[in-house]
């Protein structure tokens, strides 16, 4: 495909393959001139691998061009293997070929996926990167995972069939899920965690409590692990109701102290609020902020969020065998009258 656009077609004067670690082993080239601009091309997917038509972004006559198919991807084997194939993986796979190869720096292309991994490659290596081009730019928002899954069908409707096809008729409302579970050896927890640079795990709360505010996400124990931070605050409850504008927005009970006035007109309800804020920033901060005597807990101590949204917005809590205490539902409720 020669135009105004792309250089014609070229064939790679260099090819091997890198050994990462089991099961791993990587498949690369390089095209152009030897001695030309070391470029490297960070393709899509993710696991979508290089295509010749990749190598025509680039002058032949001026750039060495470096192409890897990424771990699972390509010609890289296995194919669609999953073990120990994370963005570190890939980052560090990408380092150990410009060592490998002899490459001091280099400029890094990316699309699409690889617009995303591009530029946390650079973030991870910054003195190796002289320049980022990214195109079709990819961060995992909803809108793009929405757009492709769903909305790119109206552009390509008989790709998207073959697409979708693979997936029963039943399962196709969430073909992301279908196809996520049809994946071996994984599975929803269904709790967030994070791992700190020591190591160690922390579960931060359900991934189904997830609160969208606007477009943005967090989950509630971040915003109660803001509100706590306020010196009267004992324990927090955070849930997401529906907002006409936001889609969500977030409410926030709290327990103060023994010695503070459970008034809900006064100055602490706000001064919680801007403590989030501080915190998590202006598009976190509480449409409301409640003071209660106590939360809704089970008798091991697990706080109920599910039970205390739903008697704040009057709705049909379910079991409730597992609430220590129900008249702790009793100020939630009155909360929003």
């Amino acid at each position: 495909m020669a135009n105004q656009f792309f250089f014609p077609p070229i064939e790679p004067y260099a090819t091997g393959t890198l050994k990462v670690g089991e099961p791993h082993e990587l498949y690369w080239e390089e095209c152009g001139t030897p001695d030309g601009i070391p470029i490297l091309f960070v393709h899509g997917g993710p696991g979508a691998g290089c295509s010749t038509f990749d190598r025509c972004f680039y002058d032949p006559a001026r750039f060495r061009v470096v192409l890897l198919d990424q771990r699972g991807a390509g010609r890289s084997r296995p194919l669609g293997e999953l073990r120990d194939n994370t963005a570190d993986h890939l980052v560090a796979d990408f380092e150990r070929l410009r060592r490998e190869r002899g490459i001091d720096t280099w400029h890094v292309f990316g699309g699409s996926w690889g617009s995303t991994l591009a530029m946390y490659y650079a973030q991870c290596h910054p003195d190796r990167v002289r320049s980022l081009v990214l195109r079709g730019i990819w961060l995992v928002r909803e809108e793009e995972i929405r757009w492709w899954l769903y909305d790119v069908r109206w552009l390509q409707p008989e790709l998207w069939r073959r697409f979708a096809e693979h997936i029963p008729v039943e399962e196709r409302g969430d073909l992301l899920e279908a196809y996520w579970r049809r994946l071996p050896g994984t599975w929803v927890h269904g709790d967030w965690a994070r791992i700190d640079q020591d190591g160690f795990w922390y579960i931060t709360g359900r991934s189904d409590d997830t609160i969208k505010v606007a477009g943005k996400r967090i989950g509630p124990a971040e915003v109660e692990s803001a509100a706590v931070a306020h010196p009267v605050v004992v324990e927090a409850l955070a849930v997401g109701v529906p907002d006409e504008v936001k889609g969500e927005a977030i409410v926030v009970f709290v327990v103060p102290r023994a010695s503070a006035e459970l008034d809900g007109d006064g100055p602490l309800p706000a001064a919680v609020a801007e403590t989030v804020v501080e915190r998590l920033g202006k598009s976190f901060r509480p449409s409301a902020v409640y003071l209660v005597p106590a939360l809704p807990k089970t008798r091991n101590g697990k706080i109920l969020r599910r039970v205390a949204r739903a008697a704040f917005l009057d709705l049909d809590p379910g079991d409730t065998s597992a609430l220590e205490d129900p008249a702790t539902l009793e100020p939630i409720r009155a909360a929003r009258r």
